[in-house]
């Protein structure tokens, strides 16, 4: 299913779900490979036996392209414990991530439930988060601790660049599609808060990365309208950026935190 043009993301998932006619889906983006040729059969035989679940996922090695360096079963290598069953309320707020590469949801439900418009109108950035959000409020979610696929770190991509102000721009889309759902299925008091102390701490982290005193003055306006407290390093990132903001030029400041490893 191609076309003589780059149609984006989303269009091209729109058309390749509409050309897909089977019961169940599985996603493998072309940077991404599996590793279990059981991984289909399993995944379905779940998934026949337990109507009211609607998604199952697995564990998945990691290989990083640059040091050419596999780290294997990530989940169980960092004693990371994913959830099953009713997900939706520690999916939204607890950012672990659910691989793509190891998904398998119902067709069907996936048809009901996601809305392709709604992600391509806010402009997000992660449509994967946004479809296992919208699942996950609207079916179980089976996680199975073996590994099915191997997800690829590439040098450059959406969610890992040099470039602070294009990943900034990802990590708070991520927000958005959090801060959406939130509005839509929980509206949780304790799950906003959460979301709020991450979010804010994520814009002064970017905004100390890249001298941008404006973004951490509406950091902290946001947090003192919300009642979000303030730390002392979060105060110490936004006092640096308004001494350095005297100086004339900033840039070479700016070259030596972008250069500091996050």
């Amino acid at each position: 299913v191609t076309s003589e043009e780059n149609i984006g993301a989303i269009n091209n998932l729109m058309r390749s779900i509409n050309a897909c006619n089977g019961k169940y889906l599985a996603f493998c983006e072309g940077d991404d490979y599996w590793v279990d040729h059981l991984k289909l059969q399993k995944q379905t035989d779940f998934l026949e036996k337990n109507e009211n679940y609607g998604m199952v996922h697995t564990d998945a090695n990691h290989f990083d392209q640059k040091k050419q360096k596999l780290i294997k079963d990530f989940n169980k290598s960092n004693s990371i414990n994913i959830p099953s069953g009713d997900i939706f309320s520690r999916l939204l707020k607890n950012f672990y991530f659910i691989k793509s590469a190891t998904v398998m949801v119902r067709k069907e439900l996936f048809l009901n439930v996601f809305d392709f418009m709604v992600c391509h109108d806010n402009q997000w950035l992660l449509t994967d988060l946004a479809i296992w959000l919208e699942v996950a409020a609207n079916s179980k979610v089976k996680y199975f601790d073996e590994t099915t696929a191997t997800y690829r770190l590439l040098e450059e991509s959406a969610s890992r660049t040099k470039d602070w102000k294009k990943l900034l721009r990802f990590r708070l889309s991520v927000f958005d599609i959090r801060y959406y759902y939130w509005g839509k299925y929980s509206q949780d008091p304790d799950i906003k808060k959460k979301l709020d102390r991450v979010y804010y701490n994520t814009m002064i982290s970017g905004a100390f990365r890249l001298c941008d005193l404006a973004i951490a003055k509406n950091a902290i306006k946001g947090m003192k309208e919300r009642s979000v407290k303030v730390t002392i390093k979060q105060n110490i990132k936004y006092l640096f950026l308004l001494l350095i903001d005297l100086f004339p030029n900033k840039n070479k400041i700016m070259k030596i935190l972008q250069a500091i490893p996050l």
